[in-house]
Parts: structure tokens; sequence; C-alpha cells
């Protein structure tokens, strides 16, 4: 009887599946469902959670202080393209403001106009245009 050299288990169960005949198929099978099955999780304690994070923390200051220092022209670069973007930023602004600003005086001044003229001393033709123009605000509101 030979050992089963291909599985890539404990020794103890390669020496139990050295047995001959129909039961070796259920030994090879035993052993593979033993192979595959995972220890339960265990929660790691309180001092083994702690000494993780020391360890952690010491990892980081070691990458941390590894790191070269910035260079004052590298800085000097870096303040000037934040001071840019902001002054960008406040210009986009500044025009959002007044498209809105605009915006608003235009939607006032159409409600000014589309508000009901008084009936008396119009002709029909005024009225039918008055009409007309409430209709299509309107019409613009809904939409």
């Amino acid at each position: 009887a030979q050992p089963l050299k291909h599985c890539p288990i404990a020794p103890m169960a390669v020496r139990a599946a050295t047995v001959f005949g129909s039961q070796l198929l259920m030994t090879r099978l035993s052993i593979k469902e033993s192979y595959f099955h995972m220890p339960p999780f265990t929660q790691p304690t309180f001092q083994e959670r702690t000494q993780m994070a020391a360890k952690a923390k010491q990892a980081a200051l070691k990458k941390l202080k590894a790191k070269k220092p910035l260079s004052p022209e590298v800085i000097a670069e870096r303040k000037a393209a934040e001071l840019a973007r902001e002054q960008k930023q406040a210009i986009a602004s500044e025009e959002k403001r007044a498209a809105f600003e605009k915006e608003k005086a235009e939607r006032k001044a159409a409600k000014e106009k589309a508000k009901p003229k008084l009936a008396l001393g119009l002709t029909e033709t005024e009225k039918k245009a008055a009409r007309d123009e409430r209709y299509a605000a309107r019409k613009k509101r809904k939409r």
C-alpha cells in the first residue's frame, strides 16, 4: 500500500488513507472533507487587540518617519495652486449668483407684465393680447 502523495493534508490523514480496496475511496472522500473544513472563528482578546493596534501604530509612525519632508518650493507651488483654485471658484460662484439675480429680475418683470390690466379703456385687440400673454405665461410656468 502506498500513501496518497498528492493530498496536501496532515501526515496522519495520509497514513489513514493507505487502506486497500473499496475503503480507499471512502477514506479519500473523508480526507477531502476534512481538508475543506474551516476551523471556527475565535474572537481576539482585549490584550491581542491592543497589541495589534500598537503594532499598527508603530508601523504607521515608521512609515511617516521614512517619508521625506517637503521642500519649500513644493509648498509654495501647492499654496499658489490652492490660491488660484480658490479664486477660480470665487469667480464662478459670483457669475452664478449674478446669473441668478438676472433671472430673478427677468421673472419679476415678466410677472409684472403678465398682471391683468384693467379692462377699462382697452380695445378688443389689447384685451386679446393681454389674454394671450397670460396664457403663454401660464403654459411657461407649467413646463
